[in-house]
């Protein structure tokens, strides 16, 4: 416990070196092992990081325990996505979740499906772990029609309630146009991009230049040129529309 003390204590002072050291050494302590964990994933270090993570999941039942002791509101900032970032605690979700984008970074796409997808039976409705699920879904390309589909089906009836909802909405679009329908994922996209309060700018941005992109499939060439050059005056290496404009 006094491992863990000294070690969150120098985590607030700014050295994080010397904070992993008391934290590994905080032997029984899941809380300790959950912040060591994300730590060393902060640094790539996903061998460790993994270790880490399993070790205080396998003392779930202690989780956020000394947090509480404390008075330590333990809230971590957690990419999800390229544009989504989520906000997970020391408890099995929060854990399961950094697990996820563990194995994703470190290119096992498989196992880290299978972790968010481990999740998701045990909480349905968890709208980070669908939209994890859908990226990991939609990383292969081209994508699998069996993919795309239990995206689709994942995303059925969403509404655009909060950009981790839009980004979902996003995900489902890039389905729907995988399945070689543009035409709903036109208004899939111009359902996700009509509420921009509190939205990030990056989630903003991606669903305005896939909806460019399928407006070019259906044949709306000029909508689709309006949309990219909107994005070329905001963000001129934004992907690939220089070359779109042909630039």
């Amino acid at each position: 416990e006094e491992a863990f003390v000294d070690g969150m204590r120098a985590l607030h002072e700014g050295d994080e070196g010397t904070a992993l050291k008391h934290l590994e050494n905080a032997e029984g302590q899941p809380d300790a092992a959950w912040m060591a964990g994300l730590l060393r994933l902060k640094r790539k270090q996903f061998g460790p990081a993994e270790n880490l993570l399993e070790t205080a999941l396998a003392g779930e039942a202690g989780l956020g325990q000394m947090f509480a002791k404390y008075g330590l509101d333990a809230v971590i900032d957690l990419p999800v996505t390229d544009e989504i970032t989520a906000h997970i605690r020391p408890c099995r979700r929060g854990t399961l979740v950094a697990l996820a984008e563990l194995r994703e970074a470190r290119g096992d796409i498989l196992a880290a499906r299978q972790t968010v997808e481990a999740l998701l039976g045990e909480v349905p409705d968890d709208i980070v772990a669908m939209v994890s699920l859908a990226e990991l879904m939609l990383a292969n390309s081209p994508v699998s029609p069996h993919d795309a589909d239990a995206v689709v089906r994942m995303a059925a009836g969403v509404e655009n309630e909060t950009p981790v909802h839009a980004a979902l909405l996003l995900y489902k679009a890039r389905a729907l146009r995988a399945l070689g329908m543009d035409e709903v994922a036109v208004k899939t996209l111009t359902q996700a991009y009509r509420r921009k309060k509190d939205r990030p700018v990056d989630l903003l941005r991606q669903i305005r230049y896939e909806r460019a992109l399928a407006y070019a499939d259906i044949g709306r060439v000029s909508r689709s040129r309006q949309e990219l050059e909107a994005i070329y005056a905001e963000t001129p290496d934004f992907a690939d529309v220089r070359a779109r404009l042909g630039l």
